[in-house]
Parts: structure tokens; sequence; C-alpha cells
């Protein structure tokens, strides 16, 4: 999987995204399509909602978002 995730990167010109990476970006997608912390920790094998947090990061338009339901 090393060499294809290389090659892929690659050739779509992606730099320093390590297969690790794509754990990271499913975590934060997976949050900002609305799953709960719980939900993602479970599906994830994270043993606690800290870990989940370290790995699920959310955009700024997805905070600029969630002030605008606010008002």
């Amino acid at each position: 999987m090393t060499k294809a995730h290389q090659t892929a990167c690659r050739r779509a010109g992606i730099v320093d995204f390590s297969p690790h990476s794509w754990r990271h970006h499913w975590a934060s997608w997976m949050v900002m399509t609305g799953c709960d912390l719980v939900t993602l920790m479970r599906l994830g094998g994270w043993s606690s909602p800290a870990m989940v947090q370290r790995y699920a990061a959310v955009s700024a338009d997805h905070m600029a978002e969630a002030i605008k339901r606010l008002t």
C-alpha cells in the first residue's frame, strides 16, 4: 500500500501526505458531516474522546457555518 500511495500522491502532485494522514482526513470529514464523537471514537478504534479530538479537525468554513446557525 505504501508504494501505491506514494505513486498516487506523486502523480497528483500531493506532498507530505502519508497513509496515516488518511486517518486524520477521514476523522475530520466524519465530524464535519455530523458524526458525533462517541460514534467516531468507536468507528475509528480510539479508546478515548481525547484521542478523537487529536485526529478530527474542522475547517474554518465549517466553524463559520456553525456560528451562522446560532444567529
